[in-house]
């Protein structure tokens, strides 16, 4: 069987103690090797065999260079050899075992740790991803793998509950206009004569729409999950300052302070970037209906800044602001919450980042920064 095959099948502690007595046996057979050859080659022996009748005995030894009966009698040269190298042999192989053994014991102190990575992956494949390894201990690299797949298991668990509310919000988001159009359709029903067929078909329509309008969405933000095929160069403040002149009224108290911000990214998800952001700002706004709208170039990036007025928002609120579909309140027929989910999407996709922050006295500052023209990470 192939060394390799063999060596997948052991346990790695199994294979780690091998190690340990494989390097213990090569080292002292080295040494075995060289000690042999050197009192083989190097030294001059002078042995001459002793008169039996002049041995005294002191103990029970002897001086006739044996040790007794049972002993080890050296007689010649060749005798001396084979003793050191016999007993040379037995000492190997008992440091071979214990070598092995203490690599048995030192393998099993090592791998310890992975007993408990494993236990995680164990039960993150179960489904439960709120158990933590959280191994203590000098920085190595077995630390190093227990805390990249703690942060794994937290990004996992942010996804996994992400999700579920992104599933709950799209129930809630199609129920509502279906559960309406059905209570339209049972009331003609139930009372033909006192129906307008106009406006009806008037309401329905405006619910199809509604219907049309998220489908599409979901489908934009499903799309702008890919990296942007192409980049140019843009200036952040030009693209700020034509879609503030087509989308905010002339009406709205606005204070824009535009410096210039060039970046290369994708000009036409670039301008939806910023038209999602102004449309936000407009929408969820309240009587002040303040905006202020800043673009910079710092620190090797081009930054968009929107800050407008409206109801104070929690923490936990703002956090989830670029979740598809949620809404802080859910009372407002206002949008359908996608559009900082559509902003943080391109802004991943374009390697820009969001950040969303609660203003003083509330409404919201949404922040977005990217690489400003000839920096490069």
């Amino acid at each position: 069987m192939p060394l390799r095959r063999v060596r997948q099948r052991l346990p790695y502690r199994v294979q780690l103690a091998i190690a340990f007595g494989a390097t213990a046996l090569g080292a002292g057979l080295l040494v075995m090797t060289l000690l042999y050859a050197f009192l083989r080659y190097v030294p001059s022996y002078l042995i001459t065999p002793i008169d039996p009748s002049e041995t005294s005995v002191v103990g029970e030894t002897t001086s006739d260079g044996g040790g007794g009966e049972g002993g080890i009698n050296i007689t010649d040269v060749s005798s001396l050899l084979d003793t050191v190298l016999w007993a040379g042999i037995a000492i190997l192989l008992l440091l071979s075992a214990v070598a092995a053994a203490f690599g048995w014991f030192i393998a099993g102190r090592m791998l310890a740790p992975l007993s408990h990575v494993g236990e995680a992956a164990r039960k993150a494949g179960e489904g439960t991803l709120s158990h933590r390894i959280a191994l203590t201990g000098p920085r190595d690299e077995i630390r190093d793998l227990a805390d990249t797949f703690d942060r794994t298991l937290d990004r996992l668990e942010h996804a996994f509950h992400a999700h579920e509310r992104f599933t709950a919000n799209v129930a809630h988001e199609l129920r509502t206009p279906l559960t309406t159009a059905k209570t339209l359709l049972d009331v003609a029903s139930a009372y033909p004569e006192a129906t307008e067929p106009t406006r009806l078909v008037q309401q329905l329509k405006s619910n199809n729409d509604r219907n049309i309008e998220l489908v599409q969405a979901l489908l934009a933000l499903t799309e702008l999950e890919r990296p942007a095929p192409s980049s140019d160069d843009i200036d952040l403040a030009d693209l700020v300052h034509e879609v503030a002149q087509e989308t905010i009224p002339g009406s709205r108290p606005t204070t824009m302070d535009l410096r210039a911000a060039p970046t290369r990214a994708d000009a036409v998800l670039a301008r939806l970037l910023v038209h999602n952001l102004v449309q936000n700002a407009l929408r969820h706004n309240d009587d002040r209906a303040v905006i202020e709208i800043t673009t910079r170039e710092a620190e090797g990036q081009s930054t968009i800044r929107i800050e407008n007025t409206g109801a104070v928002l929690t923490l936990d609120e703002v956090s989830r602001l670029s979740e598809p579909l949620y809404r802080p309140d859910r009372s407002s027929q206002e949008g359908h919450g996608l559009g900082l989910a559509i902003v943080e999407s391109i802004a991943r996709a374009q390697g820009a980042s969001l950040a969303l922050e609660p203003r003083p006295g509330g409404g919201l500052i949404a922040t977005v920064s990217f690489r400003a023209a000839g920096h490069t990470i």
